[in-house]
């Protein structure tokens, strides 16, 4: 059996950068998304009546899905899937924290490859 964990914490401007790993995939959604064998994880910026000062500094959301290497697979299709896993969570959170415009997310995973 494996666990599979969603995380969702703040992130410093310095984590998204142009730095790539090799074995991840990365995505265009949000600030910076990118898929691994065992997870995957996304970036957005946050305004919200709920965050005073939003307007000026956004808050910066991170998310995070991870899932045990017993269920960890190489595949673009297995990639896609833990994208769109934390892209759903992290759309419920935008949409619950009230983001305008969902904190740029789209309601559907988009998987178009960041080049």
């Amino acid at each position: 059996m494996s666990d599979a964990k969603i995380n969702f914490d703040m992130y410093p401007p310095q984590d998204v950068n142009d730095k790539y790993v090799s074995g991840r995939h990365y995505y265009t959604m949000g600030k910076r998304s990118e898929a691994a064998p065992a997870g995957a994880s996304l970036y957005f910026e946050c305004v919200s009546p709920q965050f005073k000062g939003s307007k000026e500094h956004p808050m910066r959301i991170y998310g995070n899905f991870t899932h045990g290497k017993a269920t960890a697979q190489n595949t673009l299709e297995h990639f896609a899937e833990n994208m769109t896993i934390i892209h759903a969570a992290s759309l419920a959170v935008a949409k619950k924290l009230q983001c305008e415009n969902n904190g740029g997310l789209p309601e559907k995973a988009v998987l178009t490859p960041r080049s």
